[in-house]
């Protein structure tokens, strides 16, 4: 278990990581939170276009991030 409670991270400044480093739970949209280590990343979607979004946050700390390398995550979808 984590030393973290939930939602502690809900107030901080967004994280910048690569999704492309994240280490993977349980297939390739779901990472391990870089920060609590309990908590998934989730690989947030729009919920009208289905785009991949840039932001995502922890399930379980809450904390933020911004994916730097979003636009290569939409580009590999898309087949380019």
């Amino acid at each position: 278990m984590s030393d973290f409670d939930y939602g502690e991270n809900m107030d901080s400044i967004p994280i910048h990581v690569r999704h492309a480093e994240l280490t993977r739970a349980n297939g390739p949209d779901r990472s391990v939170c870089p920060i609590c280590r309990d908590g998934l990343l989730l690989t947030r979607r729009d919920g009208v276009t289905l785009e991949l979004l840039a932001m995502d946050r922890c399930t379980r700390c809450a904390q933020s991030f911004i994916y730097d390398d979003v636009e290569e995550m939409r580009d590999k979808l898309r087949g380019v």
